[in-house]
């Protein structure tokens, strides 16, 4: 048995809410042919306009929303890999230190990219220890950094960095004026100069 609570509460929605059979009944003592249904909809929607209308108004935002979703135009871009060894957030950093989100100008600074060391110096160093006899290695602890960062960029070849904790990112560039490729500005001591991204 029902509760008496289940009973006044069917009462009030039954006066809140119209019976959805008593159009039909009004339709049925004006006409005795009963109303033909939609395929689409129940005969008891049918029988309540206000609820038929709002299904159909229903219908149409969903067709009209199926239409504007088929008109746009989705772009595919593949991501390549990041370097191998540099931290996950590397390329938020690039893009921070390079003030620009331009894919080209990002690609073109990610392939100057040379390792995660302790100072620009120390890949200095590293690049000079592989080109000298092992038993001239000595020669690397007299050499003045300062010196050994001029000697070693020359005129050609920027050494660039991204200070992480602890350690920088090192990238290796051409001078805008004897490189060649894409073109960009990165941050070299306290100031910021132009670079190319070509590969010598």
């Amino acid at each position: 048995m029902r509760s008496a609570f289940a009973a006044v509460h069917e009462r009030a929605l039954g006066q809140l809410l119209p019976d959805p059979h008593e159009g039909c009944a009004r339709e049925a003592r004006r006409d005795p042919t009963p109303p033909a249904c939609s395929a689409k909809l129940s005969r008891k929607n049918r029988c309540n306009p206000l609820l038929s209308s709002a299904i159909k108004s229903l219908l149409s935002s969903a067709k009209e929303a199926q239409h504007v979703d088929d008109d746009i135009d989705i772009e595919e871009v593949t991501v390549t890999a990041q370097p191998a060894g540099a931290p996950k957030d590397f390329r938020e950093l690039l893009a921070l230190a390079l003030k620009t989100v331009d894919p080209e100008v990002l690609a073109a600074a990610e392939r100057c990219y040379k390792g995660h060391y302790e100072s620009g110096i120390g890949y200095i160093r590293e690049v000079v220890a592989r080109r000298i006899p092992s038993d001239l290695q000595w020669l690397l602890a007299c050499l003045d950094p300062v010196q050994l960062r001029l000697g070693y960029e020359g005129r050609h070849i920027v050494i660039w960095t991204i200070a992480v904790e602890n350690s920088v990112l090192v990238f290796e560039s051409l001078r805008d004026k004897v490189g060649f490729g894409t073109r960009f500005e990165v941050p070299l001591h306290d100031r910021r100069t132009i670079v190319r991204g070509g590969q010598q």
